[in-house]
């Protein structure tokens, strides 16, 4: 006679979803696994890939194609690099943009470095930064703006998603476009790797045709 006593404690690990929302952005862990709170090297690819694979990215994505900078955000090993990329509602609905930025060589380049940061920064690292500034890779710095509704800001973008991790960096989407700064505007490109002579970036954009 034989007493199975079989004891099938079954402790259910709640899973942890990987988006923790805000009252106004959403972080997110891994881009292309939703339900995956700590990613996996195996899980994660480029930036450059990453903003390809997230939807509602697509013209922020042909922008960096159209500038052939896509090096900078496929370079793995190397610095570290946070992205805050405006998403296709920001970029549509932005005059400037549509009818000027992206026709241009020189600004359309200017704005994805302006967009790209220099270093790892998260939104818990932003949230301790409130009141200072972040460097971009076109050299300008942007300050950094939180509230007490957990809002952020860098400049006058807000923040829709972040913590989108990638194995060269992580993944920020905002609401805005980050204005290049009045005085600074003729800045020269530092962009690594960039073979485009941009270096003539003294584009006084008055487009008198």
């Amino acid at each position: 006679t034989s007493t199975s006593t079989s004891t099938s404690t079954s402790t259910s690990t709640s899973s942890t979803s990987s988006s923790t929302s805000f009252s106004s952005f959403t972080t997110s862990t891994s881009s292309r696994k939703a339900d995956s709170t700590t990613p996996r090297n195996s899980e994660q690819i480029e930036l450059l890939f990453t903003i390809r694979d997230q939807g509602g990215l697509n013209m922020f994505y042909e922008a960096i194609v159209a500038t052939g900078l896509e090096n900078i955000f496929q370079e793995v090993g190397g610095s570290m690099l946070t992205i805050l990329a405006p998403n296709d509602d920001a970029l549509s609905n932005d005059v400037e943009y549509q009818s000027n930025t992206r026709n241009d060589g020189v600004l359309l380049e200017q704005f994805v470095l302006r967009h790209s940061f220099y270093g790892r920064i998260t939104i818990s690292d932003l949230f301790e930064m409130n009141g200072g500034v972040i460097k971009a890779l076109t050299n300008n710095t942007f300050p950094v703006t939180t509230t007490d509704k957990n809002e952020v800001f860098v400049s006058d973008a807000k923040f829709l998603e972040g913590n989108i991790v990638a194995t060269n960096g992580i993944l920020h989407i905002v609401r805005d476009i980050i204005l290049p700064l009045p005085s600074t505007s003729t800045s020269t490109s530092t962009s690594p790797s960039t073979s485009s002579s941009s270096s003539t970036s003294h584009s006084t954009s008055t487009s008198t045709s």
